[in-house]
């Protein structure tokens, strides 16, 4: 979903514009708009806003990303992760042996860098984590949000919650369906895996 679908889906819940047919493509005619234009200037800081509300119910997208490098002591490894662009927070770490044996493994955060327990050699350890998602302006309406569809459609119930002061139980009605909405999909996420078992072997011909 675009941010530009976002925010004219705002203006529709917001009963800013009543033409339905409107969509994220007409957003730099609506924009002219003078009674319009102050609202969807003022949505960029309910979007990041909302973002940090997403990333904090760890919602965005998931990325895995190979750890190399890293430098032994004490029966531990330590891999930094500064080289990992769109780095957030760790959700697994998997070690994987020369059998193809997969374990999930403990970890510790330091800083900038995660520590692993050794394991046998001739393995490897793979992050499983979650994706930034970066600060939005003015210049983003075109950009795709990197996020699930389902996940973006809840931001306009936020955006209205933020906008709407003047009407203080539409705007308290639409915060409380965007964190019911962020409830309801991470239950869903953590439903899809809540765990993986201690120990995967593919089987050897």
């Amino acid at each position: 979903m675009k941010l530009q679908d976002v925010k004219v889906e705002a203006l529709k819940i917001m009963f800013a514009t009543y033409d339905t047919n409107k969509t994220g493509e007409d957003i730099n005619e609506l924009i002219t708009d003078d009674n319009l234009a102050p609202l969807l200037y003022a949505m960029n800081g309910s979007v990041n806003r909302a973002i940090g509300r997403i990333k904090a119910k760890r919602l965005q997208n998931i990325g895995t990303h190979t750890l190399t490098d890293g430098t032994d002591d004490n029966y531990r490894t330590t891999f930094d992760l500064t080289d990992i662009a769109d780095f957030y927070a760790v959700e697994k770490v998997i070690y994987t042996d020369s059998y193809g044996t997969y374990v999930e493994v403990s970890y510790i955060i330091e800083g900038d860098n995660i520590i692993v327990d050794d394991r046998t050699s001739g393995g490897s350890f793979k992050l499983i984590y979650y994706k930034n998602i970066a600060q939005l302006d003015d210049t983003d309406n075109d950009s795709e949000l990197d996020m699930d569809n389902d996940v973006a459609a809840l931001i306009p119930l936020y955006i209205k919650s933020e906008l709407m002061e003047e009407q203080p139980q539409l705007a308290s009605e639409a915060r409380n369906l965007f964190e019911q909405g962020l409830d309801n999909l991470h239950i869903r996420n953590n439903q899809k895996q809540t765990k993986i078992k201690a120990v995967y072997k593919q089987r050897r011909w």
